[in-house]
């Protein structure tokens, strides 16, 4: 992982908490429904993880199944 991202990480995590790479969860709040990214390892989500921009394989975290679910969800609420 890159140093620059444990940091960058580390800062986020000490001044909004736990966050998903993207959002931090007590901003989820202000979403009418969210989901937070984990795994069971120590790894974590990030930002490009969920855009996919390494197309690596994540244990627990199948990017393409997040977002079938997600335009599945959307498809249910008409959205």
């Amino acid at each position: 992982m890159n140093a620059v991202f444990v940091i960058l990480n580390s800062l986020a995590a000490h001044f909004d908490g736990a966050n998903d790479g993207l959002v931090s969860e007590p901003s989820f709040k202000w979403g009418e429904k969210y989901t937070f990214l984990t795994t069971s390892t120590d790894r974590g989500i990030s930002h490009g993880d969920v855009i996919d921009l390494n197309r690596e394989n994540i244990k627990d975290f199948d990017v393409r199944e997040f977002y079938d679910q997600l335009v599945s969800d959307l498809r249910e609420r008409g959205l």
